[in-house]
Order: C-alpha cells, then structure tokens, then sequence
C-alpha cells in the first residue's frame, strides 16, 4: 500500500499514519511530489537498515529484553526519545567496539537501497543521513551508500568499550530539523529555519519513528517508510521513494 496526501506535512497529519505505516509496512507521502527533489534526507535505523542496531547489539550480549521495549515504545511516541536513549545506551555500556564492528559489517541494507540513493544522487539530488543512532554505524552506512552528508550521534568510547555516555549531543527530534536545516543551507543558502526559506526547494524527508517527526513535516515533502514493518509483514523496497523524487 503506497498513500499519498497532497497537503502540507503536519507533526499532527504525520503521527495519524505512524502506527499504521510501522505495522502494516505500507507508505505514506504526505505534501507536494518533489520532481526532481534536490535534498532527500533518510532516518537510518528500521529505515535504511531493516533493524534497530541498538536492540541487534544489544541481542549480542544477551540483553535484548533489556532494549527492545524500550525502542518500541520511544518510536512510537509513547515515551520521550531521549530518555529512551539514555536508558538503553547505559544497558549497553562495557560493549567492545570490536563487537560494534563485527555487527555493523553484518548488517544489510533496506532493499534496494543502494540502487535508491545511486538514481537520486544521478539525478543531482543531494542526500544526507540524518539519525539519532550513532555514528559508527552511520559512518559505515554513509560509506556503501555513497550519501553526502552524515548528522548521527557520538557515542564515548574508552578503553575500547561503549560507555554508556555519549561523546557530544545527542541528535533529537530538535536536532533532526537542525540537521536538515544545515543540511538545506548548503545548497540554497539563506535557511534560518523552518518557515523561513526552507519549503518549497524540493526538500524530501523520509523515516518511520516518532522522533523523525518534526524533521519530516519541516520538508516539502514527507514520506513515512519502514524497512522493518510489524512481523509477517511485506518489507517495501526503498525505491518506491523515486516515483515521488524523479
């Protein structure tokens, strides 16, 4: 199922469709179709990767009991994503980067990723990751990818292990919409914020998280896409985001 609502994106209109998008795998396009799109920003976790790495990490350890609920819960807005992150990031602490490595080198990508953002970037689009994951893994998605411009979260490292603090800010639902606002910046200039210059420059923004949402209503166009919808569910190829960006 591909929806799409030709009216501005709202923080409001975008968390009707969250619940339904996350379970049933479906998307939601929500604003003016943006051909060609010049920025098209993407969530990481459960959106190009189809896992959140911070629960498929914590399964390695055997705490995933720990974790999962507590994604669950921030992604669909039931509790506050920073707390959430918090308090996962500590359950983590004493995880050896090695193991972090192992990880991030197993993980695949959403389908057709990588086909996905080569089209966009053939067509002059410029792409960014935008997440509150950490940049590690960001760092190595970026990489195969080929995407432009990376905004993630720095976990401490010390000694070889996590933690269990981060090493700079953490990238929240307010800094998502300062990420793509820099990001925007680059390329047309003159962005201050949202409202003021930044719609209407074919501006794309794409995730399926509750935290994603204030980003997602501040482009021209929103599209809700999970690569890990509810179990027994049709994953959707990422592709399916260049019938509205080409």
């Amino acid at each position: 199922m591909v929806k799409h609502l030709k009216t501005r994106p709202t923080e409001a209109l975008l968390a009707e469709h969250l619940a339904d998008v996350r379970a049933s795998g479906g998307v939601v396009a929500v604003g003016e179709v943006c051909r060609p799109a010049r920025v098209i920003v993407f969530d990481l976790d459960a959106t190009l990767i189809p896992c959140e790495f911070m629960d498929e990490l914590a399964e390695r350890r055997g705490l995933a009991h720990l974790t999962r609920e507590l994604t669950a819960r921030a992604m669909a807005g039931e509790i506050d994503f920073r707390e959430s992150y918090l308090r996962r990031l500590e359950i983590l602490r004493g995880t050896p980067v090695l193991l972090m490595e192992q990880l991030i080198g197993e993980l695949p990508l959403a389908p057709r990723a990588v086909e996905t953002v080569a089209a966009l970037r053939a067509a002059g689009c410029r792409t960014a990751i935008v997440t509150g994951g950490c940049a590690r893994l960001g760092r190595a998605v970026q990489r195969r990818l080929g995407v432009d411009a990376l905004y993630a979260t720095e976990l401490e490292e010390v000694g070889g292990v996590i933690t269990g603090r981060l090493a700079g800010e953490l990238l929240d639902e307010g800094g998502k919409v300062a990420a793509l606002v820099d990001f925007c910046g680059r390329f047309f200039g003159g962005v201050q914020g949202i409202g003021f210059g930044l719609r209407e420059r074919g501006v794309v923004a794409v995730g399926d998280g509750a935290n994603d949402l204030k980003m997602l209503a501040a482009a021209d166009l929103a599209i809700l896409y999970t690569s890990m919808p509810a179990l027994g569910r049709v994953v959707q190829a990422l592709d399916v985001v260049l019938g509205f960006c080409l």
